[in-house]
């Protein structure tokens, strides 16, 4: 009966039956330090940052951080951790920053559109034959921005024809006096038979 035995071997520690005692060499130290205050403060930085937008609580990204880190609170955040936890938080700030954006930019789009369901049809049958949905909220940034810009352009169109017809009526009016004022005047007389 042979017993093998790789590293060190304790006081108190006895052998009896087939024990094989294999302790690999290889595994990595863990640092086992804690942050420092600057690291805390820069990963509370970035968790206030993305508390900002609204999306969630100081206290929801924490509980993410927690969880992705295996701890239970920021006390037993280990400095090897330091770099995961902030690559995490990069990436939810850069999330939340970008559907603020896409809010704002559906703000935009609205804002243009009120009161205009022409436009407002357009705006959605451009959408859907574009981006496959005339639903502002499944589309991404660069879709929005490229609806928003449609939007003002179609805007910028419906003001100039107005522009054109009003500068016509009033180049009308220059040119042609006599005639327009015969016509309202008996406009006016009827309007007074009539009523």
């Amino acid at each position: 009966m042979a017993q093998e035995f790789n590293g060190e071997v304790n006081d108190g520690q006895f052998a009896a039956r087939d024990i094989v005692n294999n302790i690999n060499h290889n595994i990595e130290q863990v640092d086992g330090r804690l942050l420092v205050p600057a690291q805390r403060k820069e990963l509370n930085s970035l968790i206030s940052d993305i508390e900002t937008f609204g999306e969630y609580s100081s206290r929801d990204v924490w509980r993410k951080v927690h969880a992705l880190l295996g701890v239970s609170s920021i006390n037993g955040i280990l400095l090897c951790q330091y770099e995961k936890a902030e690559t995490f938080l990069r990436q939810e700030l850069n999330k939340t920053t970008e559907k603020d954006n896409c809010k704002r930019l559906i703000h935009y789009i609205l804002k243009e559109t009120t009161n205009k369901n022409e436009l407002k049809n357009k705006m959605n049958r451009y959408c859907q034959e574009q981006f496959g949905t005339s639903d502002l909220k499944a589309i991404n940034k660069e879709q929005l921005q490229k609806a928003l810009s449609y939007v003002r352009s179609e805007n910028e169109q419906q003001s100039m024809q107005q522009k054109d017809f009003i500068s016509q009526i009033i180049l009308l009016i220059k040119n042609q006096p006599k005639p327009i004022l015969a016509i309202f005047i008996v406009g006016f007389i009827l309007g007074i038979i009539v009523f």
